[in-house]
């Protein structure tokens, strides 16, 4: 089973859609990725969670670290029971 690949997609000069895989993403572009407010991806870089890290002012993510992350909460859910106790 191979990894999915996170695509952005972007316009180019002549009107036309390229898809092209970015290697890093802001925490906006991240939430906005796995479809989840600011303040809660927050919980989860400063837990450390999901890895990130700093250019000048700007905290990144890279794409690498989200795949990752996905990885690891989809592992999650088939160790856990309902109630969330380690099965």
């Amino acid at each position: 089973l191979s990894k999915p690949t996170i695509l952005w997609m972007s316009l180019n000069a002549t009107g036309g859609q390229t898809v092209t895989p970015k290697l890093s993403y802001s925490l906006t572009e991240t939430a906005e990725l796995l479809s989840i407010g600011k303040s809660h991806l927050k919980k989860f870089t400063d837990s450390g969670e999901l890895r990130s890290f700093k250019i000048g002012n700007r905290r990144l993510i890279s794409r690498d670290a989200i795949e990752e992350f996905l990885h690891s909460l989809e592992q999650s859910e088939y160790t856990e029971t309902p109630t969330g106790e380690a099965s």
